[in-house]
Formats: structure tokens, C-alpha cells, sequence
């Protein structure tokens, strides 16, 4: 123990390992903890029961993890046997740090004698790592020691074993497997004290999920004022018409030269840069945020109020999102998951059905559409100027940053295409086209019914959908239900409760 002790000072092998396992430790009842602890260090001994094991003196494991790796009181026993075929010892571990793949840690130390039997030991081995997986199935396994004659090859598929070095004699005696893909290399190191066993550094080489995904690299434009004035410049001295004339009534090839054009000016006009990772900056306002919003909860619950510590608890963890995710799969499942939202309503022809005739012609409250519909220029400006710059792009690329900041410069041109879009009646592909993101409505989605389209529209569409709609609201007003509430401008679910609370009042005030 002086040995181990004055090692763990000053070797670098020693003093910076984060467990150490040892078997054969020969400790009893007798020699207190006092006799084997090392500073900085948490004891964990699991001493031979002379009774159960059939033998008088031997044996014993002895663990010892590192106070800087892990705090002692997350350090629990799991499990203990000793029979005469195997000694075991399972703790469970929660380091400072772990990669997030995994929950915790369980480190088995085993001992299996030479007299051992190597089918029973790997039976009780295998017993004790399966009940341990059961309940911890995200965990991180090791299961090390000195196995002399037996092999957890054929009971444990799914272990690695990653000792390479000779312990004695040119033989391998001491092992460790575990349930991930190189996460050590071994090195032999001299014995300890009158050992004839030399002892095994293992060096984790283990690469985190996290970092094994390629670097993603975003490049981001740097909106500034003098970004914004020089886009406005380019869309100020562009000649519109020589872009309209080759194209005549061709919409599309119209809307789609439209659309690559203020594109490429933004591109000209706007700088980009390329980022690998998030800023200082936001990472420092993260922080921030999230210090002001922990004294925030603390306030809340120094005042007693519950409900709203629990609310912002569960904010913190998430606990109302558990499921909601993107959904994830190959090409087939998105063109099936396409032509699901894309699909035609399936309705009878007779839903449809006209009535006869004569009653259309004999009928005087029969309207006809209105003919000679068309917008102006301040019309779509101030519709443009209405945009909600922080949206995304839809398919066409063009940010609503653009279009509100740009407004004076793109309302007349954009007022030409809706003019011609109406006289032709039709909408051209580009505006029609969704980036749809499906939303699982369920924890485990099975059928493209169990998703919500979550779709992306093109800006300059949405603006040409206010211009119609505060066109028709006047007209289809008059036949509108009074007390509906739902797709009406300045009501909502609250009037309706509201209205039918009042109702339900004023009746029972009557009786």
C-alpha cells in the first residue's frame, strides 16, 4: 500500500487514473480501511467470504476511484458474489463528466481462481451484467480482472475484450471487455510490490458521438445598414422591364427570373460568413440566460408559488417535448410522406353536384366573381412592410428580410407579377412549391398519418394571400356565421368561452 500510495504522487500513469482495479488484494476483516486508503482516493473492497468461497485466506478485490473523476457519494455497490468458481464485485459510477451517449458507469471487477470453474464463473458473470443492463440499458460496462483460464467470448457477444499485453509468462490473465467499440488501449506497466502479475494501464481512446459527426460549416450573411443601403441601390437602378419583355405571359419563367435576380443581388450585396461552431458571444449570452432565468425559479419558489416553478422545471427539461422530434428517414419514406400531403381529396361527384338549370337562371340572389381585379403599388407595400423579418426563407430563397427592408424598391415589380398572376389566372410553381417538415404527432410514428406537415412557403406568395383575402373578406362577410370565432381577425378561443360563459350566466340569473 506504501507503494501505491507514493505512485499515485508522482508517476503521471498513476496520480491521473480514474479507477484501478485489483484482485488477489489477500484483505479480511481484520485490517480496517483506514490500513488501505490512498488520498484522494474512495475505497470500495469487496473482501473474500471464507464461508462461500471454501477457502481460508486469498482472494479479495479492492477498487479505488479517483475523488477528481468522481464524487464518492456517487459511488454505489450493485452487486457482490463469491462462490469457489468466481469472486464479483459491480459499483456504479456517475463521473463529473460522460459523454452523453450514456446514463452512467458500472465497473465489474471479478476474480476467478485457478480452481475455478470457467462455465460457472462465466454464467454467474453473465447473470449479474444482464439484470445490470435491464435496468440501466443506457450505461457504460466494463468488466475487468484477472480470469486466469475462462473467456466471456461465447456468454457475452456483444463485449470487447481490449487487453493486448502478456501479464505473465507471455500470457494474457487479466482482460477487460465492454459493450462499446475502442474505447482503451492497454499498456503493460512493472509489477506492484512482489505481484507476479505486471499491471495493465488502460488509456481510454474512446471518440464521443458528439465529436465522431462531421463538422458542420453554416455560412450565415451579416446583415448591417450599409449591406441593407448597397441592396437597395441594386434594386433601385435595375431595369425591370428589359427582365419582363422576353418573357411575355410565360408566369413561371417570369416569377422564377424574378426570384434568381434578388437572390443574386443579396448575394452580391450581403456578406456571408462561414461559422464551424456556435460564437463566444452566443455561448456567453446562453449562460446568461440561463443564470437569469435559475434566479428567476428561485424567486418563484421563495414566494410559495409552485405552479409556476414546476412550469419553468419542466421548460428546463423538456419534459412536455418527450417525442417531439423531426422525423427521420430515407428517400422512400419522403416521397411517400410527399405524395400523402400532396394528395387529392377523394370526394363523391355528387358532392359536387350543380343544381338543375332552371334554378340557376330563375334565382335572383345568384353572384357572379368579380372581374378586374388588380393591386397597387402602396398596397403591396405595405403588406411587404408587414413581413416578419426573423421567418425563414421559403423555397424560392428570398428571406422577408429582403422584402420588408427592400419594400419601395420590390413593390413595384412584385405588383406586376400578382397583376399578371390574376389576369392569367394562374399561380405560378414556385410560389405553390412547400418545404414540408413532418412533425410526429406520436411518440413511435408508423403511418404517414401520424405526422403533421409543418410546410414552408414562399413570402411573396403569403403577401399576395393577404392582398386577395382583404379583397374577399368583404364580400363572403355577410354570409358568415356571427358567432364564429375561429380564422376571424381579432377574436379567438377566448371570445367564444367567453361568450358562452356569459350565456350560460345570464341563463342561470334568470332562474
Amino acid at each position: 500500500m506504501d507503494e501505491l500510495e507514493a505512485l499515485t504522487r508522482t508517476p503521471r500513469e498513476y496520480r491521473e487514473a480514474s479507477i484501478m482495479c485489483f484482485t488477489e488484494t489477500w484483505l479480511h476483516g481484520l485490517i480496517p480501511d483506514s490500513n488501505v486508503t490512498i488520498a484522494g482516493f474512495t475505497t470500495v473492497r469487496a473482501d473474500r467470504d471464507t464461508t462461500a468461497a471454501g477457502k481460508k485466506k486469498g482472494g479479495g478485490l479492492a477498487v479505488f476511484v479517483s475523488n477528481r473523476w468522481c464524487n464518492p457519494e456517487h459511488i454505489h455497490v450493485k452487486e457482490r458474489v463469491c462462490n469457489p468458481d468466481v469472486e464479483l464485485i459491480a459499483i456504479g459510477l456517475r463521473p463529473y463528466y460522460l459523454p452523453r451517449e450514456f446514463t452512467n458507469v458500472i465497473a465489474i471487477t471479478v476474480y476467478i481462481p485457478p480452481t475455478g470453474k470457467a462455465d460457472s464463473a462465466c454464467d454467474v458473470i453473465h447473470s449479474v451484467t444482464a439484470d445490470l443492463q435491464t435496468k440501466q440499458p443506457g450505461a457504460f460496462i466494463l468488466i475487468t480482472g484477472d480470469f486466469n483460464h475462462a473467456s466471456l467470448k461465447s456468454t457475452h457477444p456483444t463485449f470487447h475484450q481490449y487487453v493486448q499485453c502478456s501479464m505473465r509468462d507471455s500470457k494474457t490473465l487479466d482482460l477487460l471487455y465492454a459493450n462499446i467499440t475502442n474505447p482503451y488501449t492497454s499498456t503493460a506497466l512493472p509489477p506492484l510490490g512482489k505481484s507476479d502479475h505486471n499491471l495493465v494501464l488502460l488509456s481510454p481512446s474512446y471518440t464521443p458521438v458528439v465529436q465522431q459527426q462531421p463538422v458542420t460549416v453554416r455560412t450565415v450573411m451579416k446583415w448591417s445598414d450599409g449591406a441593407m443601403d448597397c441592396l437597395r441601390d441594386a434594386l433601385e437602378t435595375t431595369n425591370w422591364s428589359a427582365l419582363c419583355e422576353p418573357h411575355g405571359e410565360d408566369l413561371d419563367g417570369l416569377t422564377d427570373c424574378v426570384s434568381n435576380y434578388i437572390k443574386f443581388c443579396t448575394e452580391n450585396s450581403v456578406p456571408t460568413k462561414k461559422l464551424r461552431s456556435v460564437q463566444k458571444e452566443l455561448k456567453r449570452s446562453l449562460k446568461e440566460s440561463k443564470d437569469a432565468y435559475r434566479k428567476k425559479l428561485e424567486e418563484r419558489l421563495e414566494r410559495n408559488q409552485t405552479r409556476d416553478v414546476w412550469s419553468g422545471m419542466r421548460t428546463i427539461t423538456g419534459f412536455q417535448k418527450k417525442g417531439i422530434r423531426s422525423a427521420d428517414g430515407n428517400v422512400d419514406q419522403a416521397n411517400e410522406l410527399n405524395q400523402f400531403f400532396n394528395r387529392a381529396p377523394n370526394t363523391s361527384a355528387n358532392f359536387f353536384s350543380l343544381p338543375p338549370a332552371d334554378t340557376l337562371h330563375g334565382s335572383q340572389h345568384v353572384t357572379h366573381p368579380p372581374t378586374g381585379l388588380s393591386f397597387t403599388s402602396g398596397q403591396v407595400r405595405r403588406e411587404l412592410e408587414r413581413l416578419n423579418q426573423r421567418k425563414a426563407a421559403g423555397p424560392d430563397g428570398i428571406s422577408p428580410r429582403v422584402l420588408r427592408n427592400c419594400s419601395r424598391q420590390l413593390c413595384g415589380i412584385l405588383q406586376h407579377l400578382f397583376n399578371q398572376s390574376l389576369h392569367l389566372q394562374r399561380i405560378p410553381v414556385l410560389w405553390k412549391t412547400s418545404c414540408l417538415v413532418p412533425v410526429p404527432k406520436k411518440t413511435h410514428p408508423v403511418a404517414p398519418s401520424d405526422y403533421r406537415p409543418i410546410a414552408l412557403t414562399s413570402h411573396i406568395m403569403k403577401v399576395m394571400e393577404r392582398l386577395v383575402l382583404s379583397h374577399l373578406r368583404p364580400l363572403v362577410s355577410p354570409f358568415q356565421d356571427p358567432l364564429q370565432f375561429a380564422y376571424q381577425p381579432k377574436v379567438g378561443v377566448d371570445d367564444a368561452v367567453i361568450y358562452l360563459l356569459q350565456r350560460a350566466y345570464s341563463s342561470l340569473d334568470r332562474l
